[in-house]
């Protein structure tokens, strides 16, 4: 029979990895599994960390594992794909179950596999593209004018000139229009789509009109989608496609006994609000395990 965890840590990241220890200072046994990307796997540094900041990504999260095996015993790694989740006694059993079949019960999960989709996030990186001659900001789909007009605000610090796109949403360029101030102008004219090019973090914009403009940077949220389907499988009620519902402080979601912490359960997608959700995933977790001994 498979041993009986007190936690079932969905993702290595660094919410994870905060959780994890925060289980490990109370003697807590967890299993992580690390086999889920991070939201920015595809980043080379992580910013805005003190003593870390422009620093590797990778090795900050392999620094943490090998600290949590190196001073505590009670968290285990498990390098292998999770393939489904789920609820075997109410608020008290879960199994997960991995691609070739075997499964790890645990008294609770804690889902911290992050989001699919794009966050530019002008403090986490857009010092690092100073300079630029102008930049854009999207001003249709998900994003407001309200929203838009706040993002060029600050993009302007880091470039000459920022122009926000509507797509040709007269509505929206009615919204923007006369907000942003000095050197910000809003462009109306429709978008066919919008580019990578080759140098450094330049972006082609292409007109249905057949013209085209490069800009330095595309600062932009779209909204973002789970990384995996856990949530649904466990039956945990969704904000957005992206977002899990959870409660405050201790990021508890719907169904008893599963938390939910980092990108996937709060509006404002960032390591240091993540790494904060995942400490108090892991003191919620504590708590709850505590309150169930009777005896």
């Amino acid at each position: 029979m498979s041993p009986i965890f007190d936690v079932l840590i969905l993702g290595g990241g660094p919410v994870g990895l905060a959780g994890a220890l925060a289980l490990a200072c109370q003697l807590r046994t967890a299993v992580v599994f690390p086999n889920s990307r991070c939201r920015n796997h595809l980043s080379k540094h992580m910013h805005t960390i003190p003593t870390w900041d422009h620093h590797d990504s990778t090795k900050y999260c392999d620094a943490a594992r090998e600290e949590l095996q190196n001073r505590h015993d009670t968290i285990r790694f498990a390098d292998v794909t999770v393939s489904s989740v789920t609820q075997k006694e109410e608020g008290k059993l879960f199994e997960a179950v991995v691609d070739f079949g075997r499964s790890w019960l645990g008294k609770r999960v804690l889902l911290a596999h992050g989001a699919k989709g794009i966050f530019h996030c002008l403090f986490c990186h857009g010092y690092e593209e100073r300079g630029a001659q102008s930049v854009e900001v999207l001003a249709f789909g998900a994003v407001t004018a309200q929203h838009a007009v706040m993002v060029s605000r600050m993009a302007r610090n880091l470039a000459e000139n920022v122009v926000i796109y509507t797509n040709g949403s007269e509505q929206a360029a009615v919204s923007v229009q006369g907000k942003p101030g000095p050197r910000i102008t809003v462009d109306s004219g429709k978008l066919a789509r919008v580019e990578k090019a080759p140098e450094r973090s330049d972006v082609i914009v292409h007109f249905e009109d057949g013209s085209s403009k490069t800009e330095g940077f595309l600062p932009h949220m779209p909204t973002p989608k789970l990384s995996t389907n856990f949530a649904e499988e466990l039956g945990c009620e969704l904000v957005h496609p992206g977002s899990i519902k959870v409660g405050v402080p201790f990021p508890e979601t719907t169904v008893k006994g599963v938390y939910a912490a980092g990108d996937i359960a709060t509006p404002a997608p960032a390591i240091m609000s993540a790494l904060y959700s995942g400490q108090f995933a892991g003191v919620g977790i504590v708590q709850s395990l505590a309150a169930d001994v009777t005896e």
